[in-house]
C-alpha cells in the first residue's frame, strides 16, 4: 500500500502512518504538514529532554504500556534519543519501499 501511495499520492483519499518517519512520504497533505509541525515544535521549544519525550509521547498516542518506566531517568533517555534521531528522506523512503513492493520472496 504504502509502495502504490509513493507512486500515485494523487490516487490515496487515506493513509494512516504508523511509522512517524513515514510522514516525508505523505508532505503533500495538510495533516501530515500539521503533524510534522508539531514535532518540530516539540524538538526545538521543549525545556528538558524529558519534557520532550512526554509530549511526543503524547502526540504520537504511544501507549503507557509499551512507553517504559516513565521514570525521570527514563524519559532523558528517550528525550536524548528523540534529538539525535535522523529521519530518513522522501527519497529514500519512496526507494525502499518501491524496492519492497518488487523483492521476490527468496529474496
Amino acid at each position: 500500500m504504502l509502495a502504490a501511495a509513493a507512486k500515485r499520492p494523487e490516487a490515496l483519499r487515506s493513509l494512516t502512518l504508523i511509522e512517524p518517519a513515514m510522514a516525508n512520504v505523505a508532505l503533500n497533505h495538510l495533516a501530515v504538514i500539521r503533524f510534522g509541525l508539531k514535532i518540530l515544535a516539540i524538538s526545538l521549544l521543549s525545556l528538558s529532554t524529558a519534557s520532550r519525550a512526554h509530549k511526543f509521547n503524547t502526540l504520537a498516542r504511544i501507549p503507557e504500556d509499551i512507553r517504559g518506566s516513565n521514570s525521570p531517568e527514563e524519559m532523558e533517555r528517550v528525550g536524548e534519543g528523540l534529538k539525535k534521531l535522523k529521519r530518513p528522506t522522501k527519497a529514500e523512503l519512496t526507494s525502499w519501499l518501491f524496492e519492497a513492493a518488487f523483492k521476490t520472496p527468496e529474496e
